[in-house]
């Protein structure tokens, strides 16, 4: 059985580029009806660095972990009786050489049957340099490349006491 990945969009919304911004991100299964964020726990992870964001630009993180692709399968395999958590937070250095921190809490309370679509099937030489989405299998002496196309599932901003743009 296949499951989602969690994928989030960064955009620069001031009027100067951003020198750098890195990001740090927990996907976590609750019981319904259960909010809050474990601050310790992402305290534990290593921030993800990248150098530059323009004015005005955005770009997708997808969030690949292994404990929380653990999470996300158990929030599936649990799906009727618990929720899916996202939180994280964003660091970034303005090209005024000041540092902010942005937190993020995110929660679906109910998460549909997943739902992935085969968009395009290749028989043939596998092409090595495919992205993460694509799975790779050996079938009878042929590969087989399918590409899939997952059916985005919005989560819910959680109720949360959070930082944003607070200086550092």
């Amino acid at each position: 059985m296949r499951f989602p990945d969690v994928r989030l969009w960064v955009k620069n919304t001031g009027q100067t580029p951003a020198k750098w911004y890195e990001f740090r991100c927990v996907c976590a299964v609750d019981e319904q009806g259960t909010s809050g964020i474990d601050f310790e726990e992402l305290n534990k992870r290593k921030a993800i660095r990248w150098n530059a964001l323009d004015s005005g630009a955005d770009l997708s993180i997808s969030h690949h972990e292994e404990q929380d692709r653990a999470a996300i399968k158990e929030a599936y395999e649990k799906r009727e009786t618990h929720t899916l958590k996202v939180y994280g937070d964003v660091t970034y250095q303005t090209f005024f050489d000041e540092i902010f921190v942005s937190q993020f809490y995110f929660f679906t309370e109910y998460l549909p049957a997943y739902r992935g679509d085969i968009v395009k099937e290749e028989k043939g030489e596998p092409p090595f340099d495919t992205p993460m989405e694509r799975t790779l299998r050996k079938m009878g002496g042929t590969w087989t490349t399918k590409t899939w196309k997952e059916r985005p599932i919005m989560l819910s901003r959680g109720p949360a006491e959070l930082r944003t743009y607070e200086r550092i």
